[in-house]
C-alpha cells in the first residue's frame, strides 16, 4: 500500500450537480490497491462532502470566502506541502485557477485540469488568463469534443495538452429495472399522473439550460395531446419566472416543479421519455443518466449532445430555440410507443459501450499511471 498513487482531487464546491457527481465517483472508484484519494473543496460542506467521508474519503475544506480570495492560496499551498500528493487534479474553472496556481508554487510535480462546460458566463479576464491558467498543467481534460474545441479556440489552450475523457453513468443504478408498483409509487410521490405519458428533463433552472424553449414546446403538445405530463427535476434563480410563464401559457397543472431531487433514478423511472433543451452543452451526466434508464431523448443539436445522442437511433435532436421541431419530436415518439422503447434500448446499449462508469474509471487510473510514469 506504500506504493500507491496519491491523488488529491480539488474542486470548488460538492453541492449536488454533475461535476460533483463525477468527481465523487472518482474518488470512491479508482482502485484503492493503486490509488490513495483525497478531496479538497474550495468551500464548505455539501451533499457529496458527507457521501465521501461516509466511504471514508478524507475531505480537506480551505475556504475560499469570495471570489477573488487571494488568502486560499496558502492555505491550499500548506495542504499540498501536508499531503504530498504524487497528483493534482483540479476539476472547473475556480479550482483551476486557485487549486492550479498553488499547486506550481507547492512545486507538486503533476497537474491535471478539468473543463467540464462551455463557459457562456465568462468575461474577458477568464479569456485572457486561460492560456496562462491551462497551459501550465501536464494535462487538459475535456468530456466532449465540442468542450475540446472550444478550450483550443477560445481558452488559448495548446492542443497537445487536451485528452477528451467522456463522463462515467453507473449502470447498476441507472440501469436498474423498477416495477410497476414502483413507478407508481415514485409517481405518486412526484405528483404525476399514474397512467399518463411523462415526459422529463433533469437539470439546473438557469438560462444555459433554455427552459423558455421547454415551456413554449410544452404548450404546443398539451395543445394537441392534453394528456401529455411535464416533469422538471431541479432549482435555480429561475424557478419563480418559470412557474410565472407556465401559469402565463396556461400549463397550469401539467407542468410539475420537483425541485433539487438526489433520488434521479427514481425521478427517470416516472418518466416515459427525457429531453434536454441546454443553448450550450459540455456533456450532460443527466441525458447519459436517462438512456442509461432506457429512456428515449429529445436534446439540442450542440455540445456532447451529439457526442452521446446517435439522432435518429437513440434518440431525436433538434436546433437551440426550436420549440416546433421539439414539439414534434415528443408528439412523434409518444405517438409511437413501440419506436420510443426501440430508441431507448439502443440509448442504453450505447451507453454500456461507451459511457460506463468502469469504462471511465479504466480510462481516468490509464491516465494517472502514465502521468507518473513519463513525468
Amino acid at each position: 500500500m506504500k506504493d500507491r498513487i496519491k491523488v488529491l482531487l480539488v474542486i470548488r464546491q460538492l453541492i449536488v450537480g454533475g461535476a460533483e457527481s463525477q468527481t465523487f465517483e472518482l474518488a470512491r472508484g479508482l482502485d484503492k490497491d493503486k490509488f490513495e484519494v483525497k478531496v479538497c473543496s474550495l468551500q464548505n460542506g455539501g451533499h457529496f462532502a458527507k457521501k465521501l467521508q461516509a466511504e471514508g474519503i478524507p475531505v480537506h475544506v480551505v475556504m475560499k470566502r469570495w471570489h477573488y480570495d487571494v488568502t486560499v492560496v496558502p492555505r491550499l499551498i500548506s495542504l499540498l506541502r501536508r499531503e504530498r500528493p504524487d497528483i493534482v487534479h483540479c476539476v472547473m474553472w475556480t479550482a483551476n485557477m486557485w487549486g492550479g496556481l498553488s499547486t506550481r508554487l507547492a512545486r507538486v510535480p503533476r497537474l491535471v485540469m478539468s473543463v467540464r462546460s462551455i463557459g457562456i458566463w465568462k468575461s474577458k479576464f477568464h479569456y485572457l488568463t486561460g492560456p496562462l491558467i491551462f497551459n501550465r498543467a501536464n494535462v487538459v481534460l475535456a468530456n466532449s469534443e465540442e468542450v475540446r474545441n472550444y478550450m483550443v479556440q477560445r481558452e488559448g489552450v495548446r492542443p497537445g495538452l487536451i485528452k477528451v475523457i467522456y463522463n462515467g453513468v453507473d449502470l447498476i443504478k441507472f440501469g436498474k429495472r423498477f416495477d410497476r408498483e414502483a413507478v407508481g409509487l415514485a409517481r405518486r410521490e412526484l405528483g404525476l399522473p399514474p397512467d399518463q405519458p411523462v415526459v422529463g428533463i433533469v437539470a439546473n433552472l438557469s438560462r444555459q439550460k433554455d427552459y423558455p424553449t421547454l415551456l413554449r414546446a410544452a404548450a404546443r403538445v398539451v395543445g394537441q395531446n392534453p394528456e401529455v405530463h411535464f416533469l422538471i427535476v431541479g432549482d435555480g434563480p429561475l424557478r419563480a419566472s418559470l412557474e410565472a410563464e407556465t401559469a402565463r401559457l396556461g400549463l397550469a397543472g401539467r407542468v410539475t416543479f420537483a425541485g433539487q431531487r438526489t433520488d434521479v433514478d427514481r425521478c427517470l423511472a416516472a418518466m416515459d421519455m427525457f429531453v434536454l433543451c441546454s443553448v450550450r452543452e459540455g456533456f450532460s451526466n443527466a441525458l447519459v443518466e436517462a438512456m442509461a434508464s432506457g429512456l428515449p431523448v429529445v436534446a439540442t443539436r450542440v455540445g456532447g449532445n451529439v457526442d452521446a445522442v446517435m439522432d435518429g437511433v437513440s434518440g431525436l435532436l433538434f436546433e437551440v430555440g426550436d420549440d416546433e421541431a421539439f414539439a414534434r419530436h415528443i408528439l412523434k415518439l409518444i405517438g409511437n410507443p413501440r419506436g420510443a422503447k426501440a430508441m431507448g434500448e439502443q440509448g442504453r446499449i450505447r451507453v454500456m459501450e461507451e459511457f460506463s462508469m468502469a469504462g471511465y474509471l479504466r480510462r481516468m487510473e490509464a491516465l494517472y499511471t502514465d502521468l507518473m510514469e513519463r513525468t
